[in-house]
């Protein structure tokens, strides 16, 4: 799995803390299921959507982690033009993100 996500979405990831995670990583951190979502927090409905999603997120990794089922993981990749957005948005999400430096990857 490791090798595919590098090719499609770098080496590395960041956390809403900023912290870096390595895409190689992703499966030894027990994730076996990878969303993208592609997104602006300019847009309601992406807002909307966004909101949703985190939502489900939580339950789906709560219920999973309970089971100790498969975990899943999203990855936001960003349609946001200026890095504070890009930052902003970020910070309020629960899942990982594309680095604002690789949405050429997008």
């Amino acid at each position: 799995m490791a090798g595919a996500l590098t090719e499609v979405l770098g080496e590395v990831l960041v956390a809403a803390d900023g912290e870096e995670v390595a895409v190689s990583a992703l499966a030894a951190r027990g994730v076996s299921l990878v969303g993208l979502y592609f997104g602006c927090s300019l847009s309601g409905p992406c807002a909307q959507l966004g909101a949703s999603l985190a939502a489900f997120y939580g339950r789906f990794r709560g219920e999973a982690a309970a089971a100790g089922a498969q975990r899943l993981e999203i990855v936001f990749v960003s349609a946001e033009q200026e890095q504070q957005q890009w930052q902003e948005a970020v910070r309020a999400m629960p899942w990982l993100a594309l680095p604002f430096a690789e949405k050429h990857r997008k």
